[in-house]
């Protein structure tokens, strides 16, 4: 399990679960500047494993890709397997670093605009049990991903909540769409997410 990079905290969309990994989730060096921040990359994986520097040689990691900004270049997503098969177990959804891809390479997404707020560092919760990519009407019919986090509270019934994500440039914009009770019917999880809408992603594990 991959472990925090330095001591600059920020806010993490979902406040459901309080893990090492997503209370503490840091920029990997406190002498990145802005055009560092933005300085492309060749090779996802191998950037990655620089990142999170503490994964073990041999730690395997799970990728997946999707073409989120209609570029004909399909972005990335990253996670280590161990991180990504505890949070199956427990039944949470899986954290991803995403790679957003460039004329000549790809840069490292660090930030996400969710309404008035602006995150650093981010790790994107996405279900890939329940996703889908494509054109999204809600987000003014730009191409994005759609996916849903199932909350279940100790007291009262579960919650649903779609959200969604498109690429801006070089950051990502995420906007909930919806929150439900998932035992009832949704327009939208029917509209992106039932059986024969979502989008099946193969995921490729990738060893050292």
């Amino acid at each position: 399990m991959r472990e925090p990079l330095s001591k600059f905290t920020f806010r993490i969309r979902s406040t459901n679960r309080i893990t090492m990994k997503n209370s503490n989730i840091i920029c990997n060096s406190i002498l990145f500047t802005a055009s560092s921040l933005l300085a492309e990359v060749s090779n996802p994986v191998e950037d990655y494993r620089k990142i999170f520097s503490e994964l073990p040689n041999r730690e395997v990691l799970i990728k997946w890709e999707c073409d989120l900004n209609n570029d004909g270049k399909n972005e990335v997503f990253i996670t280590d397997k161990t991180s990504y098969d505890e949070d199956v177990k427990n039944h949470v959804v899986p954290q991803w670093l995403l790679y957003i891809s460039t004329p000549t390479g790809f840069v490292k997404c660090d930030t996400m605009h969710d309404g008035n707020d602006v995150e650093s560092c981010v790790l994107i919760e996405i279900n890939l049990e329940a996703v889908f990519s494509g054109v999204i009407s809600e987000m003014e019919s730009k191409r994005g991903l759609v996916t849903e986090e199932i909350k279940n509270p100790r007291v009262g019934d579960p919650v649903g909540i779609i959200h969604a994500y498109v690429v801006e440039e070089q950051y990502l914009k995420h906007v909930k769409l919806s929150e439900y009770n998932p035992t009832q019917p949704n327009a939208l999880f029917t509209k992106y997410l039932r059986d024969g809408k979502r989008t099946v992603v193969q995921k490729i594990e990738i060893k050292q």
